[in-house]
């Protein structure tokens, strides 16, 4: 943990305070290499309705060029849209990375055998 170095740095978990670098952190939910708590990134709401936006512009636009007609654009632009929603993830992420964490419960319920 002392090891890294100030730039690689770039947030730490919520739970035991542990240093995530751009190599340990995800676009969605994923596991403190720490701790093991699970823990996401957090964006602002304006952020999100501006990638929304952006991508659904860009969406339809990539459409119409394509010779989509507009009373088609309905049910064609989530095919344009998703791509580059995950496009935007990859490249966004890498030149911005999130700086806050919150902790989430896990996707599936266990059972607790590993608990002390």
């Amino acid at each position: 943990m002392s090891g890294d170095s100030a730039l690689d740095r770039i947030g730490e978990c919520p739970e035991c305070k542990g240093i995530l670098t751009p190599q340990t952190i995800r676009t969605g939910p994923f596991n403190c290499p720490y701790c093991a708590k699970y823990i996401r990134p957090v964006r602002r709401r304006s952020y999100l309705w501006l990638r929304l936006v952006v991508c659904g512009v860009i969406a339809v636009a990539t459409a119409r060029l394509h010779g989509w007609d507009w009373s088609f654009l309905i049910f064609v632009v989530s095919f344009y849209a998703v791509p580059m929603l995950v496009l935007w993830d990859t490249i966004v992420f890498k030149l911005f990375p999130p700086t806050n964490f919150e902790a989430v419960a896990a996707p599936f319920q266990t059972l607790g055998i590993n608990k002390s």
